[in-house]
């Protein structure tokens, strides 16, 4: 152990005297990764070490720029070049980040709609904090913010319908006030009931956003697919929706796709108390919203094909790839790793891959694109060698860190199923090829990613996923994962 940090050490203080230690850097880090490899537990599926990073000499063959308006960010590929005769697998990054801040005065006012579950299981000590996170909320709401709130239980009923704040605040909170729990849990027509408060009540001066409370499982029988083709068409027209489970008995899954398609934030909450700060959350990043309906659009190299998404969703049409990314705020970043599946043959140029971001500037009140720099060209090779040296150290570590975290979904899955065995030999070999990837490219992203790990490895052996605590944590590793991977 005390072999390891002394190594840790020196790989940072090297890494602090810039390129002319490359060398020393990636030693370094081989050797760190060899100790890790060699601590591994018996028995685990150990993957094969890390091969020696070779920091790319010509970057710019993996990364290329885009900017307009608030945002910025880059395409780039993990390698540049793919090994020749064989289906090969492109990593590919697009990260896009919001910057600024909206001139004074002229901050995005808010239209927000809660929808809210009253069904049976939420009364007592959660319908209390519940009301409680509400009017505190609708407390630090502006006067010209509008508010509005449906509850749900076997059928939807709208309490406030979307209005300024002002004037109104004490009316507000005696309607909070009233809400009692009882009844069934038909998600849907609250939703909808929501939807079509904003679509009256709110155009598009406003940062639209439906959020949605739940603390048990669906009853309408639409399931997670019906859920998420519902909530879609309102994202695309400009309304985000967020979802947050309160307690461990709602269905993650169905929320997990209302979010996913609204493109909105996802929380698990233990107590109803919880509630105030995610609805404080949802204000201030629509009250700072920069950008709005971000939609990207990916060229492809000829024959490319989608193996997986990671932090949005993705439709393929033809050699193009649509990623809508809804809304961001100033200081939101939005990071999607791809997998692309390449047919490649001989040794030649594979063809271009670049990006273009259509989104609608909120401070500027126009529609604006943003293009990348230049396109990205793979090409095939040889050898392994070359493979290697075409790296871009920095994104593979990155791509290769979220590769991890759908395995440790898998690993958690296999846990909930009873499979201790399983999740505890997949959560070792996880650990290890976190501890590696940390070793060539610290960040502070794959130090909390390793705190995580090592908490999901412990809490596998010590604690059963179907006791209260369990469950709970089983919700709470996925929408921080969740969260982790879009970032």
């Amino acid at each position: 152990m005390q072999t390891r940090r002394t190594l840790r050490r020196t790989y940072a203080q090297l890494r602090r005297h810039g390129s002319t230690y490359r060398t020393a850097l990636a030693a370094a880090g081989l050797a760190v990764a060899a100790i890790v490899l060699q601590n591994a537990p018996r028995g685990a599926a150990l993957p094969p070490p890390p091969p020696e990073p070779v920091v790319s000499a010509t970057p710019t063959a993996n990364r290329t720029p885009f900017a307009a308006g608030p945002l910025s960010g880059h395409l780039a590929v993990a390698e540049s070049a793919l090994l020749a005769h064989g289906e090969r697998t492109l990593l590919t990054e697009l990260h896009v980040a919001a910057q600024g801040e909206a001139p004074s005065g002229a901050e995005v006012p808010a239209a927000i709609v809660l929808v809210m579950d009253t069904s049976g299981s939420m009364a007592g000590e959660k319908i209390q904090q519940a009301r409680l996170a509400v009017q505190r909320v609708v407390d630090r709401m502006g006067d010209e913010d509008l508010f509005g709130l449906v509850t749900y239980a076997s059928d939807a009923q709208v309490l406030a319908p979307l209005a300024p704040v002002g004037g109104r605040r004490d009316a507000l909170r005696a309607q909070v006030l009233g809400i009692a729990a009882g009844g069934g849990t038909q998600i849907p027509d609250g939703l909808r009931a929501g939807h079509a408060l904003l679509a009256a009540a709110a155009g598009d001066g406003y940062a639209r956003r439906l959020v949605l409370v739940s603390d048990g499982i669906d009853g309408s029988g639409v399931g997670p697919t019906g859920a998420a083709a519902l909530v879609r068409p309102w994202a695309n027209a400009g309304v985000t929706v967020a979802a947050l489970g309160i307690g461990v008995d709602y269905q993650e899954a169905f929320l997990t796709s209302v979010a996913d398609a609204g493109r909105g934030a996802y929380a698990f909450l233990a107590t109803g108390g919880e509630l105030e700060g995610f609805l404080a959350a949802e204000l201030e990043a629509a009250s700072k919203t920069l950008a709005e309906n971000v939609v990207a659009e990916i060229r492809l190299p000829a024959g490319a094909r989608l193996g997986r998404a990671h932090g949005a969703t993705a439709e393929q049409h033809g050699e193009r790839l649509r990623l809508p990314l809804g809304a961001l705020a100033s200081g939101d970043t939005r990071k999607v790793v791809l997998e692309l599946k390449l047919p490649v043959g001989a040794p030649a140029m594979l063809g271009a891959l670049d990006a273009e971001l259509r989104f609608r500037d909120r401070v500027g009140q126009r529609e604006r694109v943003a293009t990348t720099a230049g396109a990205l060209h793979p090409q095939a090779v040889a050898t392994a060698d070359e493979v290697e040296a075409s790296r871009d150290v920095e994104v593979w570590a990155r791509a290769q860190a979220v590769l991890v975290d759908a395995e440790q979904a898998v690993a958690l899955e296999a846990w909930r199923r009873g499979e201790r065995q399983e999740a505890e030999r997949q959560a070792a070999s996880n650990l290890v090829r976190l501890r590696a990837l940390q070793a060539v490219a610290p960040s502070a992203m794959l130090d909390a990613q390793l705190e995580a790990a090592a908490e999901e490895a412990d809490t596998y052996q010590r604690v059963s996923p179907s006791s209260a605590g369990g469950r709970a944590f089983g919700l709470s590793s996925n929408a921080a994962r969740r969260s982790r991977v879009m970032q």
